[in-house]
């Protein structure tokens, strides 16, 4: 009987670890390539006026994008305001995107750049600050107690 040496078969453990990476790899890309198609299709609906479409499409990112939007606002409700602002501005408009090559990166470019707008214009700023209606003052002669 003839010993194999130790590195057939790590050797055959690394191209078995190859191909399956490969095979993964190859997966979810063709998986991503299915979604963009989806996702073409369903744009495309939009800009017919579908609004079924228009909510599959707003379900499927509108997460996604409050991410995006939060990483630049950091204030949550500002960052729901800019993904339903894109929304509400891609549905009133959707006749003029026929253009669009690729819906996902015209989705995430405009969040941002709806992001950095109410960062320039310091919306963020103003729904974090706290107004006098917001805070609980009070009277003078009434102090905390403290238990000991």
């Amino acid at each position: 009987m003839t010993e194999q040496p130790k590195n057939s078969y790590s050797l055959s453990l690394f191209f078995t670890n190859i191909c399956f990476t490969f095979t993964v790899r190859f997966y979810k890309k063709r998986q991503r390539l299915m979604n963009q198609e989806e996702t073409i299709s369903l744009f495309d609906k939009v800009i017919k006026g579908d609004k079924n479409a228009f909510r599959i499409l707003f379900e499927r990112y509108s997460r996604r994008m409050f991410h995006l939007a939060y990483y630049y606002l950091q204030s949550k409700e500002t960052s729901e305001e800019a993904v339903l602002d894109v929304f509400t501005i891609m549905w009133n408009k959707r006749e003029t995107l026929s253009h669009v090559k690729e819906p996902e990166r015209y989705l995430y470019t405009s969040v941002k750049n709806q992001a950095l707008h109410y960062l320039r214009r310091g919306y963020a700023q103003k729904q974090e600050s706290l107004s006098l209606y917001e805070i609980e003052i009070l009277p003078e002669n009434d102090t905390p107690e403290i238990n000991y």
